[in-house]
C-alpha cells in the first residue's frame, strides 16, 4: 500500500509540473494619481476605491502614483496565494519598456528560505502521533522572520538588504483574521539619490509582473519537509486545507485520500503580468 500511495503521490507531482504556470495573461491598470497620503504598514484602509478585485489573481489590486514614487497594494483572503507568497517568495518585477521582461525586481517576502523545520514550528511535532504544524502559525512566524528584502537585476543577480535600511523603497506585510495585506512603494527614477528605480517617467506605459518562487523538493527534503512516506516530513507547505510541512504523504488510508485529494495547483507557482499606465498628473 505504502509503495502504491508513492507513485501515486509521484504521478500527481510530475503531473502538476507538467501544467502551464497559472500565468493569467496580460491585464491593463491605470494607475490613480496620489491625492492622499499612502502609508506602507501592511494595512490597505488608506486605499479606498482604488483596490479593484482581479478574479484570475483572486486579489484586490491597487496602483498609485505621484511624481517620484510608484505605490503597489495587493489584498487577498485567498489561504492558497497567501502560502504561496509568504512560503516561496513574491518577486515584483518592472519593465520601463512595458514588454514583460524581468529588468528589476524587487523580492519580498523571501520566503521560508533558511528557517529550518524548528523555526517554521516553533516545537518539536511527532507525525506518528497525528501531531502536525498550524497552518496559520507557520504563515505567521514566516512573516515575523521577513526582515531582509532582495534586488533582482535582469540576469537574475541578487542584493540582499536589510528593510530598515531602505531608501526610497518600502515594504510592509500585513495578515490579520485571514486578509493578507501587501504594499509596496518604490522611485519611478534614481533622481533624489536613491540606487534603485524603475526609470519611469509619469505618464508612461511599464509592465509590472507578480511571481513567486517554485517548490524546491530537494531542499524541503533535506530540511524533512518533503519525505513522501510515512513518519516524519511531509509536502504540501498548508496550501490548502489539511497540507501541511509537517503532515506526509503517510501510508495506509490516510495517505491514500490525502493523494486523492492532492491539488496541483497548490505547487504551481504564481505568473502574472499586467501593463500600468501611469498616471501623469491629478485627474489623470
Amino acid at each position: 500500500m505504502r509503495a502504491k500511495n508513492y507513485f501515486l503521490w509521484l504521478s500527481l507531482v510530475f503531473a502538476a509540473l507538467a501544467l502551464t504556470l497559472t500565468g493569467c495573461g496580460d491585464q491593463n491598470i491605470n494607475s490613480k494619481w496620489r491625492t492622499q497620503n499612502l502609508t506602507i504598514d501592511g494595512n490597505d484602509s488608506d486605499w479606498g476605491n482604488s483596490l479593484i478585485f482581479y478574479d484570475k489573481l483572486n486579489a484586490l489590486v491597487g496602483v498609485e502614483n505621484d511624481d517620484k514614487f510608484l505605490y503597489l497594494c495587493l489584498v487577498t483572503t485567498d489561504q492558497q496565494l497567501q502560502s504561496k507568497i509568504l512560503r516561496m517568495g513574491l518577486t515584483v518585477w518592472f519593465d520601463k519598456t512595458g514588454n514583460n521582461e524581468k529588468k528589476f525586481g524587487i523580492k519580498f517576502p523571501i520566503g521560508f528560505s533558511g528557517m529550518n523545520r524548528q523555526n517554521l514550528t516553533g516545537e518539536r511535532l511527532n507525525p506518528e502521533q497525528g501531531q502536525r504544524p498550524n497552518p496559520q502559525e507557520i504563515n505567521d512566524r514566516i512573516l515575523k522572520n521577513q526582515t531582509d528584502m532582495e534586488f533582482v537585476g535582469a540576469n537574475n543577480e541578487e542584493v540582499r538588504l536589510p528593510i530598515a535600511q531602505l531608501k526610497g523603497v518600502e515594504l510592509k506585510l500585513g495578515l490579520k483574521d485571514g486578509r493578507f495585506v501587501y504594499e509596496m512603494r518604490v522611485p519611478l527614477s534614481h533622481t533624489g539619490g536613491y540606487d534603485y528605480a524603475i526609470s519611469a517617467d509619469t505618464g508612461s506605459v511599464v509592465s509590472v509582473g507578480l511571481e513567486t518562487g517554485k517548490m524546491n523538493f530537494d531542499r524541503s527534503k533535506d530540511r524533512g519537509f518533503g519525505r513522501p512516506r510515512g513518519g516524519e516530513g511531509g509536502f504540501g507547505g498548508g496550501m490548502e486545507g489539511g497540507d501541511d510541512f509537517g503532515g506526509g504523504m503517510e501510508g495506509g488510508r490516510e495517505g491514500y485520500e490525502r493523494a486523492r485529494n492532492f491539488n496541483p495547483s497548490a505547487i504551481q507557482p504564481l505568473d502574472f503580468w499586467a501593463e500600468i499606465k501611469l498616471a501623469s498628473s491629478p485627474g489623470n
